[in-house]
């Protein structure tokens, strides 16, 4: 869970403490969620505990900054937010930032709209899925604060390839919290002989040499469970296999059926994510959850083209399964155990894995 707070003012986000109006807290958020963070002491003690995107609307400002909030005030209309940003995550280019709508749960509205939005999706999943932060940047993020990395003056490394920050020159300069220093510079290393540098190089050791074969290329076919497709795209990244998301695929002029046939032609294995998300029955007294139309489709089809042992079925919860694919197995996808469980279908199936890490994935 994230909170997501977008200015129009080009200079929301130059200096601690900020103001912001108290009447658009809460908008774009899920109703359940909006009932569980009305707002009061005890949920303002909570927000300064989610990891915070501070952004702007598109075309206010060239970047997003994470960070967290470090106290929060408010009288009947304006929010006063005191704040602080993630020295080790970069800033992120917020054209990319908005591209990856899908995976942050960022409605079509919301990048041009000025509100505060609290979003059910682990922002360090998303945002590394995205290719906006590092999964060593990820693996910071999910440490508790008091053990992360401490910032290394005047020692940097790489921001991932897919960012692309604002050219310094478009930006109006600031005698604050210097916005166009940040962009312009990389992310600071970690402190060598702090607790949290040794804990992220134990999560994530040196990488392997580059294997001269290209990665084999498995399609994820899913339904409306953003959190359950995230978890199964990074989870193939990380040992070493491309996924495929087909709405992730350049259109180039062809219908829905051209592309996903042009598309599918092309993977060794498929991964398919029975959610809950439709309800059938042979009657209205019969009815149950069942995933949506388009997954048990494309699961046909991959069993005809690849053959059931190149296909693994993830269910999640009570879902129906579709009666033709009885007696062909299916993982639980509750909890982590699908991990392993589908590494092994992957390698049976001779899809390469990297082994080494599958430990750490």
């Amino acid at each position: 869970m994230y909170s997501l707070i977008v200015s129009a003012a080009p200079d929301q986000w130059d200096a601690t403490p900020a103001h912001f109006s108290v009447d658009r807290y809460l908008e774009h958020t899920a109703p359940d969620i909006a009932t569980a963070f009305r707002l009061s002491r005890e949920v303002a003690d909570k927000l300064t505990k989610l990891p915070t995107v501070f952004a702007y609307e598109t075309g206010s400002g060239p970047i997003a900054r994470v960070g967290t909030i470090k106290d929060l005030n408010w009288s009947a209309s304006t929010f006063r937010i005191g704040f602080e940003f993630d020295q080790n995550i970069p800033p992120i280019d917020l054209a990319a930032f908005y591209r990856a709508s899908d995976h942050l749960g960022i409605t079509a509205y919301e990048p041009s709209r000025t509100h505060w939005s609290i979003k059910d999706v682990d922002l360090a999943s998303a945002l590394e899925v995205a290719g906006l932060i590092t999964a060593q940047q990820a693996e910071i993020m999910r440490l508790p604060i008091w053990l992360r990395p401490l910032p290394v003056p005047g020692t940097a490394v790489p921001k991932p390839p897919t960012q692309v920050i604002g050219n310094r020159a478009n930006l109006a300069p600031t005698t604050q919290v210097t916005l166009t220093q940040e962009i312009d510079s990389t992310v600071p290393a970690v402190a060598p002989d702090h607790l949290a540098a040794r804990i992220a190089t134990a999560l994530h050791p040196p990488q392997q040499p580059a294997q001269l074969t290209s990665p084999q290329r498995v399609f994820v076919v899913h339904g409306r469970n953003r959190e359950l497709k995230a978890d199964v795209v990074l989870f193939l990244k990380r040992i070493g296999v491309e996924p495929i998301v087909l709405h992730e695929q350049v259109n180039a002029g062809r219908t829905i059926f051209e592309k996903f046939g042009d598309i599918a032609a092309g993977v060794d294995f498929a991964v398919v994510l029975l959610t809950p998300d439709d309800i059938g029955g042979l009657s209205r007294e019969e009815l149950q959850p069942r995933a949506r139309q388009n997954v048990v489709l494309e699961l046909g089809y991959f069993i005809g083209k690849l053959g059931k042992e190149h296909v693994c079925a993830l269910k999640l919860g009570e879902v129906e399964i579709p009666s033709d694919f009885f007696g062909v197995l299916y993982l639980p996808a509750d909890g982590d155990g699908w991990k392993l469980a589908l590494a092994k279908e992957l390698n049976a199936a001779g899809i390469r894995i990297d082994h080494e890490k599958l430990v750490y994935a």
